[in-house]
């Protein structure tokens, strides 16, 4: 099971490449859900060249994925507002209680 502690507010994903966001250089993953009732399109791109898409995947109505930024300043971006992102950190707990 993967946790995830929060690292900032969430924020609506802007919808375009010239707009994209990383999220916040402090961290290295961003939390996204969809809350919209139809299926959304979430880009990943270089901070070099925001247009520049490195990949993308497909959120379904309310899923939620967590993304790792290979680097800090990676941006995203989505086909709808009602994509929301969150900074954080992915916690992998052990096994054993302590």
């Amino acid at each position: 099971m993967l946790g995830f502690a929060m690292g900032g507010n969430h924020t609506a994903c802007p919808t375009s490449a010239d707009t994209a966001t990383s999220f916040s250089d402090a961290t290295s993953f961003v939390m996204f859900v969809n809350t919209s009732s139809s299926n959304q399109t979430l880009y990943h791109g270089s901070s070099a060249a925001t247009s520049e898409q490195i990949g993308s995947t497909i959120l379904m109505p309310g899923e939620r994925v967590i993304l790792w930024k290979r680097r800090a300043f990676h941006k995203f971006w989505a086909t709808s507002a009602e994509v929301f992102g969150t900074p954080g950190m992915a916690i992998s707990p052990e096994a054993k209680a302590r």
